[in-house]
């Protein structure tokens, strides 16, 4: 692991990574700097390693000031490897086969792959991603619940193995959830796993439903929808506005006020992960008294407060 570390951290700095080998070498970096010392699993067994470091980084400092700024991102590099380890590896691990993306209870994570494509990975989710993704493949894991918009590769399907199916793409946009997946742009195949002569293709707004260990094609009903379990629908405080931004990233669609209620002094305070459209949209106009319908992707509210 320390060998596979080392050589990402070369190409680093010779600037010849690739975008998987210089996350891996930022994201290590960011994490030494977020958490002290104090916090390594290891540090009782190596106090004496850790002043002889810091000790080493600071006479190397001295004595060669003058030189490139990479050569001092270098030693400390090299030096904190053994004891930063432990805390890289909470959040991002690397092997020689597959580089691993983990989020905890409340937070979620947004990432680029190395083919283009965005993901959004919900909270107590992980992402399994080759080392040969976009080379010979583009084959992923998916433990948990990602939204993904899928750069297009007509020669590579993007296949996404997850709990219980196999969805298969060439490019698009959709969310895949533990027994759901759910398409709100291009065409999808979605594989179940237990049995692969049961599947589905989907193209937008339509749903593929795992019950009783089979397959289901539905047409989404967006109110029926359910939110993600990302943090960012924790509201605490937020303005109309604010909010009205974070439910059309997280369904997709748009909502549009007739009248100005925009500027209302209310704020909202509450938690709708896991929750419907409906649910959702119902709490808040209850709040601000007022009345909506849907039409075409777009939730048309009108004030009836007076």
């Amino acid at each position: 692991m320390q060998n596979k570390f080392k050589h990402f951290l070369n190409k680093y700095l010779l600037g010849t990574s690739d975008l998987t080998e210089k996350k891996v070498v930022e994201d290590f970096s960011d994490n030494l700097q977020k958490r002290p010392l104090i916090e390594l699993k290891i540090i009782q067994e190596n106090s004496k390693l850790r002043s002889s470091i810091y000790n080493s980084i600071k006479y190397k400092t001295r004595e060669r000031k003058r030189r490139k700024n990479y050569r001092l991102l270098s030693i400390g590099f090299s030096l904190l490897l053994v004891v930063g380890l432990t805390i890289y590896q909470k959040n991002i691990s690397v092997n020689n086969q597959e580089l691993t993306y983990s989020t905890s209870n409340e937070l979620a994570k947004h990432i680029i792959l190395p083919d283009g494509t965005a993901v959004t990975l919900s909270s107590n989710s992980t992402l399994i991603v080759s080392n040969e993704f976009n080379q010979s493949n583009r084959e992923i894991k998916l433990l948990g619940e990602a939204y993904f918009q899928v750069a297009k590769d007509a020669s590579r399907p993007f296949i996404i193995s997850s709990d219980n199916f196999e969805t298969q793409v060439l490019g698009t946009s959709f969310w895949v959830k533990r027994n759901i997946v759910e398409v709100s742009t291009g065409r999808v195949k979605v594989s179940n796993l237990l049995d692969r002569e049961n599947y589905v293709i989907l193209t937008a707004e339509q749903k593929a439903l795992l019950k009783d260990h089979r397959l289901y094609k539905n047409t989404i009903d967006v109110f029926s929808c359910i939110s993600s379990t990302s943090s960012y629908l924790m509201m605490n405080n937020i303005t109309l506005t604010q909010w009205k931004q974070i439910i059309e990233k997280e369904f997709d669609i748009q909502i549009h006020f007739l009248e100005d209620i925009i500027s209302t002094k209310e704020f909202i305070q509450a938690d709708f992960r896991n929750s419907t459209l409906a649910d959702i949209v119902q709490s808040v106009s209850y709040m601000y008294g007022f009345d909506y319908k849907y039409e075409n992707k777009t939730i048309i509210i009108n004030n009836t407060k007076k």
